[in-house]
């Protein structure tokens, strides 16, 4: 059974809960006490949690009223907040808001409001510009599971290695070993790139997986749209430098429900049905799902999770098909299948070899 690393799965967000804490923030900051450092460094942590978080924010700030001079305020309130560094920035936000609402009818639950949702969204774009250079791994039966600082999610099979490297510039990950799916979130000014062999694939909000097998790079779509590079210009020095950002030599379209390799040319783009689509990514599940396969591509798919070096000694039973749902990692349960289901015999040489032959027939 694939065993997780708990300590690193990061919980998709709960809207209910996000709801109640965002009425709780809007409880304690509207009114005219400033924030304090502390309050600061706790919203700051709150927003940076998830684009939710924002999102959720801005929902309910629309209850109180028009909130479109907030787009008038930012640059003021960053030009502010530079000139006068030893005041909080919650300080200053208040004297600001307070000077430009002053001729209007008073509205002070409105103007503690916004002084909390603007401070939200100055500390939200400056947690997504925040620069991260990181290597995740996994070991071999291991899975993991990460949210990076633009709010994309991060989905690592067995036996990988990614390397990300993000700025307020750029967004670039290195698949160096492996298979990652990536669901990246939406910005227009910094393209999300994945080097994987001597290819790139872009997107700027979209979902897909990236599977890097010596040198092959399968790409699948789950969701919008992607852009693919089968060759670019210059490769990343070293195996644990992420690569920078040059412009594609070839560049081909890949929808959501599209698959396709490339090593230094791009394989003919296949359309898969749903079932398809789902037996591909059923490893995020931790299952793998086989549908008439090939018993040698069966073999080569269970031991990516498995420290055991499974051998097929007999030619005659490669192209054998096999069908099942299988927990990815039980490697003893899948071998019973195979010896009582499709007449393959297995042999345990020792704990950490498997021969795989054609069953004799009975009597």
């Amino acid at each position: 059974m694939v065993k997780a690393d708990t300590d690193k799965i990061v919980e998709l967000p709960n809207r209910d809960h996000i709801e109640a804490e965002a009425c709780a923030w809007i409880a304690q900051l509207d009114g005219d006490k400033t924030p304090s450092a502390e309050d600061l460094a706790a919203l700051r942590e709150w927003i940076g949690r998830s684009p939710v978080h924002q999102q959720e924010l801005q929902r309910l700030a629309t209850l109180w009223g028009d909130l479109n001079q907030l787009t008038d305020l930012a640059p003021a309130l960053n030009s502010l907040a530079s000139q006068h560094p030893q005041q909080s920035l919650g300080s200053l936000l208040k004297q600001r808001l307070k000077q430009l609402l002053t001729p209007r009818k008073p509205m002070a639950p409105v103007l503690g409001l916004l002084a909390m949702l603007s401070l939200g969204l100055l500390l939200w774009n400056d947690y997504q510009i925040e620069p991260l250079q990181r290597l995740y791994t996994t070991e071999i039966g291991q899975q993991q599971r990460a949210q990076l600082p633009d709010g994309s999610v991060l989905h690592i099979n067995t036996g990988s290695r990614v390397a990300v490297d993000f700025d307020r510039h750029k967004r670039t990950v290195q698949l160096l070993q492996g298979e990652a799916h990536f669901e990246v979130a939406h910005d227009k000014s910094r393209p999300f790139e994945v080097f994987a062999g001597a290819g790139m694939v872009r997107a700027v909000g979209t979902a897909f997986s990236v599977h890097l097998l010596d040198q092959q790079v399968e790409v699948t779509v789950t969701e919008g749209r992607v852009e693919l590079a089968s060759q670019i210009p210059t490769q990343p020095q070293g195996n644990e430098q992420t690569a920078t950002s040059t412009q594609p030599l070839e560049l081909t379209q890949l929808a959501a429900g599209q698959n396709t390799s490339f090593n230094h040319s791009v394989k003919p783009i296949k359309t898969l049905r749903h079932d398809q689509l789902a037996r591909k990514l059923s490893w995020r599940d931790g299952m793998l799902v086989f549908s008439g396969e090939s018993l040698e591509s069966v073999i080569k798919e269970v031991s990516r999770y498995t420290t055991q070096t499974i051998v097929i000694t007999d030619p005659a039973i490669r192209d054998v098909r096999i069908g099942g749902y299988f927990k990815a990692g039980e490697t003893q349960a899948i071998m019973e299948v195979l010896a009582l289901s499709f007449g393959i015999k297995v042999q345990h040489i020792n704990k950490n070899l498997i021969h795989l032959s054609k069953a004799s027939p009975a009597g």
